[in-house]
């Protein structure tokens, strides 16, 4: 077998303003190999499954532009029905797994190209059915778009450059979160006020009710019921959007309601590209946030939790440094080829990769058409996410929030969940639409642009800032920073593409991207197809 060389490491840039480095490691979860799976996992996979549907019913349905989260409230008793079956599900899974042995793959060999959350659940789950999958990263990390940041700082604070968030309709990530022995946490409130920044004046509020009336002139009720986050309200109030219609998600709001003081707080505070983003996908979106709201968790010690959780499963299916970079189909088997020259091979290969990898790769005889129409039809958006370890003394008394908003980056800042006991946190914020090239060129300018562009723009934090945790996305583009959506006229997603020997999943093909719940979905789904 060829030796396969890794590439340099991943353009990790850690800004230390006041301690010394010391990097600590992840905390480790158990290697246990993964058998494959039994009849009585199987059907308990098969009631998770059908259990999972109760809820996303309708949101895979992509013409009735629904989210997991979008449905109707469960009755008691189809929620008493759906649990009993969640509950023996878990049981026969559990069951399964200690006592099916070590087992041997029977299957036949499938390749993984990529080792993000959707190749990583792929790879679980097609060696639990008995295949010989093994799964090829370009990296020296697995994760992909999950990207945990840590700081070095005693404590280990994270900061996400990556996926972050996880919803209550989630249930796919609140289910590997459990099976990995992981428990989410909910983002607390924070302990003093919201601060917004908006038309020269500053505000301090819980509650929008909070607000004095001089940044609330001119806005609708429902606007003002919804400040700083007015795009979520103007989504609530709105009748559907029709399938066949061809507005963008500004115009739309235009005529709907919104106000020429409401449009300050939408430009502002609304994460989307709404100039180019179809109204009927905005919709979906916001309502989908909003209902979510003071509900949304995360991993506390790392989202990458999940992902290495996975990947300690499997250690010797794993190959890293294996940068894809042309892929040959022939007729009993698909070869793929890395940048040093390396091949692997297989009947099957599944490609898990996100938009912008995929448009980069050689395909002999020319992309699939299937392939190439799925990304002819989607938009792809770019973010930076960026964390600052800020002392406990920075929010003594009335100094400086834990959560503000302003018009312009960084737009909204955010804490995580943890805390240090004196009081140390990290405060989050994460640049779209406009503010990429404003923060990517920062970065660029390494220590001294990235605080150049934050100390007059956080001037109450920036003092008792320990370091700065971001990912340089031009040097790695691999990890994060980006997403994809439909374009009006699109074909609605299905979560995969097949082509012959190729399968072609990820959280951009599913019908929820960007989201780690869409991952997870693709490769269920990905998976399914082969067998």
């Amino acid at each position: 077998m060829s030796t396969i060389t890794k590439p340099t490491d991943a353009m990790l840039v850690v800004i230390r303003i006041m301690r010394p480095p010391h990097s600590p490691t992840p905390g480790s979860v158990g290697r246990q190999p993964i058998p494959p799976e039994s009849s009585a996992a199987r059907l308990a996979r098969t009631i998770r499954v059908a259990c999972t549907g109760v809820y996303v019913r309708g949101f895979v349905m992509f013409k009735n532009l629904r989210s997991p989260s979008d449905g109707p409230p469960l009755s008691r008793r189809k929620f008493i029905k759906t649990a009993g079956l969640a509950s023996a599900a878990v049981a026969l899974a559990g069951c399964s797994d200690g006592a099916s042995g070590s087992g041997s793959s029977s299957r036949g060999p499938v390749i993984l190209i990529g080792g993000g959350l959707a190749g990583l659940q792929a790879l679980d789950l097609l060696r639990r059915r008995g295949f010989d999958a093994r799964l090829y990263e370009a990296s020296d990390r697995v994760g992909g778009r999950i990207y945990s940041l840590r700081s070095s700082s005693a404590g280990g604070l994270v900061a996400e450059a990556g996926a972050e968030r996880i919803r209550p309709a989630h249930l796919r990530v609140l289910g590997l979160a459990r099976q990995l022995g992981i428990t989410p946490v909910l983002y607390p409130p924070p302990q003093n006020p919201y601060l917004l920044s908006i038309n020269g004046g500053e505000y301090r509020f819980r509650t929008p009710e909070d607000i004095p009336g001089t940044p609330l002139e001119g806005l609708s009720e429902a606007e003002k019921r919804g400040v700083p986050s007015v795009h979520l309200e103007l989504a609530a109030e709105a009748p559907p959007v029709a399938d066949d219609d061809s507005r963008t998600a500004w115009q739309w709001l235009k005529d709907n309601g919104m106000t020429a003081a409401g449009e300050v707080y939408v430009r502002a505070f609304a994460p989307f590209p709404l100039d180019r983003l179809p109204a009927r996908c905005f919709q979906r979106y916001a309502l989908a946030e909003r209902r979510a709201l003071g509900q949304v968790k995360t991993l506390s010690g790392g989202v990458d939790t999940l992902t290495e959780g996975l990947a300690q499963r499997h250690p010797g299916h794993i190959t890293r440094g294996f940068k894809a970079v042309s892929i040959t189909q022939r007729a009993d088997q698909v070869v793929v080829r890395a940048a040093n020259g390396t091949t692997v091979s297989a009947p099957l290969a599944v490609i898990c990769l996100p938009v912008p990898v995929l448009k980069s790769l050689a395909f002999e005889g020319g992309t699939p058409k299937a392939l190439a129409d799925r990304i002819a039809g989607l938009g792809i958006e770019q973010e930076i996410k960026i964390g600052v370890e800020v002392a406990g003394a920075a929010f003594s008394g009335s100094n400086a929030p834990e959560m503000a908003f302003r018009p312009e980056f960084p737009r909204v800042v955010w804490p995580s969940p943890r805390r240090l006991d004196d009081g140390c946190r990290v405060l989050n914020m994460m640049a779209v639409n406009e503010d990429v090239p404003l923060v990517a060129a920062a970065a660029n300018g390494g220590v001294q642009g990235i605080t150049a562009l934050l100390e007059p723009r956080l001037p109450r934090l920036m003092p008792h800032a320990r370091q700065i945790l971001f990912h340089d996305f031009s040097a790695d583009p691999l990890a994060g920073g980006a997403w994809t959506w439909p374009k009006n006229g699109a074909p609605p997603p299905k979560g995969l593409i097949r082509s012959g020997r190729l399968v072609f999943a990820g959280s951009d093909l599913s019908a929820y991207p960007g989201w780690m719940e869409g991952a997870l979905a693709s490769a269920e789904a990905a998976v399914a197809t082969l067998g």
